[in-house]
């Protein structure tokens, strides 16, 4: 192939460029960044702009009975669900009965069937009618009785499978689980009048339900677990089900080794068997040593028991029971999977797939210093089973370590035998751990030279500018950038083009990233105008690169380039309203986005007007009023109320912060905002806030900033303390709002006149913020500057455990691991007492106990922690997580306890207690008191994972969640008017039937609008929507006749 071209020769493709985008961007012309709106179109221009682009014209309304019905019925169902408190259990038993019959002779309508299948949330009067408004109507437990009394009586009489589906509800709702299981299970269904597939649809979903009740219901220790284990084997038909994943219960804790070694053994006879191992710790080494000592016996190569790099006796031992050729699964062994109340439903079934195996066996081969083998194996055939693509993609799960010499003589005598096979990501992350990043780059340029092979060069040159930033070698990485940007497609195989395209976008936005990071302006603007050169000459094809437009759009606004912003926000309009594309979807590019983006440009250069002309005369918002743009919204909410407030709308504006941070209680920009344009003391407002959400500190620091500008000293370190004990680091918190509590109380210190005091924890807030600079590099890919920037955070603040994680984990990349174990001990240390009953681990330090290097300080730091500190709840927290990143459940779980034992308010530890549920297999009334107390302590459910939908006394559950009503605030429904959207979406119900399934176009925005029932507790009748088994049946009735 000759070389390809980096002359001028885009040409061809101009054809593809679509007329608007081609119109605002005027070809190798220079455009003027602009840092104000002097020059912005403003909203009405751009409105005006977009509508042309469209045809308005709107056909009729046809009309449909259906509707009439349906709405009929919805009126009534909201009716009696007012009405229902004031009825006797028995009259209300009956008539909603009788809504119920109503629903059931309603005509079956396709276009409406996914709207049934969505369960209402906090809007639900508004929402299209569905079935879920029947069950928002429900009365309660005192008509259960009544309401199945009625069910049974008809039984006789009424043979359909809606009355035979809801009997089975209403016995689940009473807590009679025999009859519901009985039921579930029953050979003798009212099928009359089914064809063949709705039949079998209906006996598949009540075989789905009652795997799923039996499993949650009924494996209630770990003998029942066991029990279910021995079942699958006895039971078994080798002939007649297809492959089974079958998850290993914790069979040590109820039986000797050698009783469940024995068990695994049949187990290991079973034909088409994937074992898998939860539970991790003892019991995962006993399943690999029974298959290492009996492989004789192994029906089916169990690949997923080789899952780290000390399993290649075990690898080799299957090797060789079985063909070393990996064999995918058939089509009709996935679809035959066969469900059962202990096979795993969440793990795909290629978990155990031989590739994974192999990595880890390569791994494996490396660390013994076996590198002939390993290579060998990389380098066979693909079908022979080479795994060195799955090598590279498995490098974020790999710790290097000391690992790290190994694996780079690895990777570079793959380079040297075939450097199409080299897994490049792992070559580059251990030439640096190991100090030869500069040979790394020595052997790009070599390859970089060779300009015969367009993919393969793109490839060394991204992974060349990788190599130079990570060396700090800023000028040497925009030059491969600039080289990039120099190719054009003419030279270039077509099935290459969007592969450049793509190359040449990302080198763009990150020249972009420099410059913005680095503070150099001449960056920025080349940057930009690459990637404006790149729409003009691609056109279609840049925009189908992946979040385009979003990404080109942020970092103009990110450049302050407001008025090529503005242009490219119309011509993203205009495509999109014309093709019709997700225009209510979660893509970055809807129309929504592209709106609230076009706002956030009004509002920065001080044009408030246009931002309140954009909510009353934009279409395109898919909503009726500003409270339904909240929700998805949150970036843009505080500048709508900041322009609502300066154009005389200040009431709306102060209403619409509240309600918004009801929704987002943790919004810093929200609290701020309201502080500042509402004259009212919020003090009180702040403590009801808090009373509703005990574990959210936000209103607690806001109300300490409220007291410390009134002077009130002593009231406000008092609440900034109390704060603190909640949350001390703000680790959930997004970058410049973290450690805010602490820097308030710095303040309120320096004005009480205890300076020393003040400064140590203002340098805690200076050394958080240079920690996330570091960040910041780390992303931009300058590894050995953000090092640098975390050494002086450090300085600021030693005792930040993020800092000194950060610092850990940079000085293990770079091979300085004695120097890196220092760190890690000093963050471990600090952790116990920078945590509160609810902390998330900061951004950066996730997996603090996953990597085998830190992993092995941990244990040590906190062993010692529990001895000389054993009052702390946080250290037994802490230890429970290391065991349980070490798959030691039983033992993570008794930590857990403990700590809740110390702390009954504890709620993160109850959380981590209730998520082990299903490993070590509680009783299901224990499950419930976990429910119900995390219920208690966390009424909202913001903080816990469950949620009172997923106990078995409903009862009793309907009771708690009507005392959390009492946390409940009104909303409001209208803040300010969307006017022209509301005219818009009227339009739409006009020609709704011209359209099959169109009912999702007109109400597609409900996905928003619908949303933020966060800011409010869970509702009894919303407990229907929660319970799996539940919700299943209701489902099966909505599709009864499809």
């Amino acid at each position: 192939m000759k070389a390809f071209s980096t002359g001028s020769g885009y040409g061809w493709l101009y054809a593809l460029v679509p007329i608007i985008l081609v119109s605002y961007l005027a070809s190798g012309a220079a455009i003027s960044a602009a840092a104000t709106g002097d020059d912005l179109k403003g909203a009405s221009a751009v409105i005006d702009q977009v509508l042309k682009s469209l045809d308005q014209n709107s056909p009729g309304n046809s009309g449909d009975p259906y509707d009439l019905k349906a709405g009929q019925l919805k009126q009534s169902a909201l009716a009696f669900s007012v009405e229902k408190t004031a009825m006797a259990p028995d009259v209300a038993a009956r008539k909603w009965i009788a809504l119920f019959d109503a629903y059931m002779k309603l005509p079956r309508k396709q276009s409406v069937l996914h709207l049934e299948s969505l369960p209402l949330v906090e809007k639900w009067t508004d929402q299209p009618f569905s079935i879920w408004h029947l069950f928002e109507a429900i009365p309660g437990p005192p008509a259960w009785d009544d309401i199945l009394n009625i069910l049974e009586t008809r039984s006789g009489a009424d043979k359909s499978m809606g009355t035979y589906v809801l009997r089975l509800i209403f016995y689940y709702l009473n807590n009679d689980f025999h009859k519901f299981e009985k039921g579930l299970v029953s050979t003798e269904l009212p099928l009359e009048g089914l064809d063949e597939y709705q039949q079998e649809n209906y006996r598949r979903g009540l075989e789905h339900v009652e795997n799923t009740f039996r499993r949650s219901m009924l494996i209630r220790s770990p003998e029942d677990a066991a029990e279910q284990f021995k079942q699958v084997f006895s039971d078994q038909n080798p002939q007649g089900r297809g492959s089974m994943r079958v998850v290993v219960p914790d069979l040590l804790s109820i039986m000797t080794e050698a009783e469940a070694s024995e068990l695994l053994k049949k187990a290991m006879t079973a034909p088409k068997t994937i074992l898998l191992v939860h539970t991790g710790g003892k019991m995962k080494t006993l399943v690999k040593r029974t298959i290492l000592d009996n492989v004789g016996i192994l029906e089916t190569p169990q690949w997923a028991m080789v899952d780290s790099m000390e399993d290649t006796a075990l690898y080799e031992a299957m090797a060789g029971r079985f063909d070393i050729k990996p064999v995918p699964p058939s089509e009709e062994d996935i679809a035959s999977i066969v469900e059962h109340p202990f096979y795993d439903d969440t793990d795909n079934y290629l978990t155990g797939s031989r590739e994974s195996a192999t990595s880890y066996y390569i791994l494996g081969l490396i660390a013994q210093d076996r590198m002939d083998e390993a290579v060998a194996i990389t380098l066979a055939p693909r079908e022979e089973g080479s795994a060195s693509n799955r090598l590279d993609g498995m490098f974020q799960g790999i710790d290097l370590g000391r690992l790290a010499p190994g694996i780079y003589t690895y990777c570079r005598r793959i380079h040297d035998k075939n450097p199409d096979r080299t897994p490049w990501r792992l070559y580059m992350a251990s030439a640096f751990s190991v100090g030869k990043i500069e040979e790394m780059i020595s052997t790009l340029k070599q390859k970089q030279s060779d300009r015969n092979h367009i993919k393969q060069w793109i490839q060394t040159c991204e992974l060349l500018s990788k190599a130079y930033l990570m060396n700090d070698d800023i000028e040497q990485a925009m030059a491969v950038y600039k080289d990039i940007q120099a190719l054009t497609l003419d030279g270039v195989p077509v099935e290459q083009h969007q592969r450049l395209i793509e190359s040449q976008f990302e080198s763009a936005l990150n020249t972009v990233r420099l410059g913005r990071l680095l503070q150099h302006p001449a960056a920025i603007e080349t940057g930009m105008r690459q990637l404006e050169d790149i729409l003009v000459s691609a056109g279609l094809a840049a925009v189908e690169v992946a979040g385009f437009n979003a990404r080109f759009i942020n970092s103009l606004i990110a450049s302050k380039k407001y008025a090529r912003a503005e242009k490219q926000i119309a011509a993203a309009l205009e495509k999109r309203l014309q093709s019709g594309e997700n225009r209510y979807g979660y893509g970055q590019d809807d129309c929504r986005s592209l709106l609230f983006s076009l706002m956030n440009i009004y509002h920065d250069t001080g044009r408030d007007e246009d931002v309140v002309d954009l909510l009353r005369n934009a279409p395109w918002w898919e909503a009726e009023d500003l409270s339904d743009l909240i929700v998805g919204g949150d970036e843009s909410v505080w500048k709508i109320a900041s322009s609502l407030h300066r154009t005389g709308h200040g009431e709306a504006a102060v209403i619409l912060l509240k309600t918004a941070i009801y929704i987002y209680p943790k919004a810093d920009s929200l609290y701020e905002t309201l502080i500042r344009i509402n004259p009212d003391d919020l003090s009180k407002w702040l403590d009801g806030l808090y009373e509703r959400d005990r574990f959210e500190e936000r209103p607690l620091i806001w109300k300490a900033y409220l007291q410390y500008r009134k002077k009130d000293l002593d009231a406000a370190e008092q609440t900034i303390r109390l704060a603190l004990k909640v949350d001390p680091t703000d680790g959930e918190q997004r970058e410049g709002d973290r450690v805010r509590a602490y820097g308030i109380l710095g303040d309120i210190l320096s004005a009480k006149g205890k300076t020393e005091d003040a400064d140590f924890f203002h340098n805690v807030v200076k050394s958080v913020r240079m920690a996330e600079e570091g960040d910041d590099l780390e992303r931009a890919g300058l590894i050995s500057r953000s090092l640098k920037k975390y050494m002086e955070a450090e300085v600021l603040f030693g005792d930040a455990y993020c800092v000194q994680w950060r610092l850990a984990e940079r000085l293990t990349a770079l091979g300085r691991h004695e120097e890196a174990k220092n760190h890690y001990k000093i963050a471990f240390e600090r952790m116990p007492e920078q945590f509160g009953q609810v902390a998330s681990f900061c951004f950066g330090c996730e997996g603090a106990f996953d990597k085998p290097a830190s992993r092995t300080v941990a244990e040590e730091v906190l062993d010692g922690l529990m001895k000389t500190e054993p009052g702390r709840p946080q250290v037994w927290f802490l230890a429970g997580q290391l065991k349980e990143a070490k798959g030691e459940y039983q033992a993570a779980f008794d930590l857990y306890e403990k700590a809740m034992a110390l702390d009954p308010e504890y709620l993160d530890a109850l959380e981590k207690v209730y998520g082990l549920n299903e490993v070590v297999f509680l009783p299901q009334s224990d499950k419930d008191d976990l429910i119900f107390a995390a219920s208690r302590l966390d009424p909202l459910g913001r903080h816990f994972g469950g949620d009172l939908g997923m106990v078995a006394d409903v009862k009793r559950a309907w009771k708690v969640a009507a005392r959390n009503q009492k946390y409940r605030v009104d909303l409001p429904k209208t803040i300010f008017r969307l006017g022209a959207a509301q005219k818009e979406l009227k339009r739409k119900e006009t020609i709704r039937e011209q359209h099959e399934g169109s009912a999702y176009d007109v109400h597609g925005y409900s996905f928003f609008k619908y949303l933020g029932s966060a800011a409010q507790p869970l509702r009894p009748e919303q407990l229907l929507q929660r319970i799996y088994a539940i919700e299943k049946l209701i489902q099966m009735m909505i599709y009864r006749s499809y």
